[in-house]
């Protein structure tokens, strides 16, 4: 009787490999996402600080509040979130929001980060719900 000669992997093998690397996979991505997640909200915090320093700056140089962020030349979004101001007669708010679609999209807890020229910086979550932990 002739031995067969075995050159490789058995379809078994290789779909026992495959199953263990999706799990891995599977459980490891939810984990990266949220890292994710931190890594971007400081630096739209950052941003928004920029976009204050600027206000204040066109203020003490005009007298008036800027209505738009094209008059403070800074950028209205970036890979994450999408920046807009709000200007009443002695405040301002500036918010940075989760662009959707975008690789922020699934961050339901900081949705939207907010610069408050009265209330201070706070964030608000899908819902609306208020809070600072996300920075």
């Amino acid at each position: 009787m002739q031995r067969a000669n075995k050159n490789g992997y058995s379809l078994l093998e290789v779909l026992l490999v495959m199953a263990m690397v999706v799990s891995l996979v599977a459980l490891a991505l939810p984990s990266w996402r949220e890292q994710q997640y931190t890594v971007r909200r400081p630096l739209a915090w950052l941003q928004l600080q920029h976009i204050a320093l600027a206000q204040s700056e066109y203020k003490q140089q005009t007298g008036n509040f800027a209505t738009s962020l094209t008059q403070l030349g800074v950028p209205t979004q970036d890979d994450a979130y999408g920046y807009s101001l709000q200007v009443a007669e002695e405040s301002h708010t500036i918010q940075a929001k989760v662009l959707s679609p975008g690789p922020s999209q699934g961050d339901k807890t900081c949705w939207q980060l907010v610069w408050s020229s009265m209330d201070g910086a706070y964030s608000l979550d899908q819902l609306g719900g208020r809070s600072n932990g996300c920075r």
